[in-house]
């Protein structure tokens, strides 16, 4: 972890990486997954904060997965994608949403 904040800190200061809100969202992606140490958990969080991306699932998410488990939805990576289909082009809502119900019955 330690070599990821430090190799993403590298690159932002010396200009190599670009997280401004100008960029797409397959690109800001793009270019966050070849930074070594950030996953693809990272760079759609990013998206999600940094672009203001509204159709971002986080499958990976084990928190997500637990709300979507509680809900009686899918709760494996694969069967939330295919699942959050029917919530395009708001996924990152319905991502937004399963974090909140899985916190609030803790």
């Amino acid at each position: 972890r330690i070599d990821a904040i430090h190799g993403a800190a590298t690159a932002l200061s010396s200009g190599a990486l670009d997280v401004s809100a100008n960029l797409g969202v397959d690109d800001l992606i793009t270019r966050l997954l070849r930074v070594p140490g950030i996953g693809r958990w990272t760079a759609h969080y990013t998206a999600m904060r940094v672009l203001g991306a509204p159709d971002v699932l986080m499958s990976t998410d084990l928190v997500m997965l637990k709300g979507a488990a509680m809900l009686g939805l899918p709760s494996t990576p694969r069967g939330i994608d295919e699942f959050g289909f029917r919530w395009a082009p708001y996924r990152s809502y319905a991502t937004l949403h399963l974090w909140r119900v899985a916190q609030s019955k803790e």
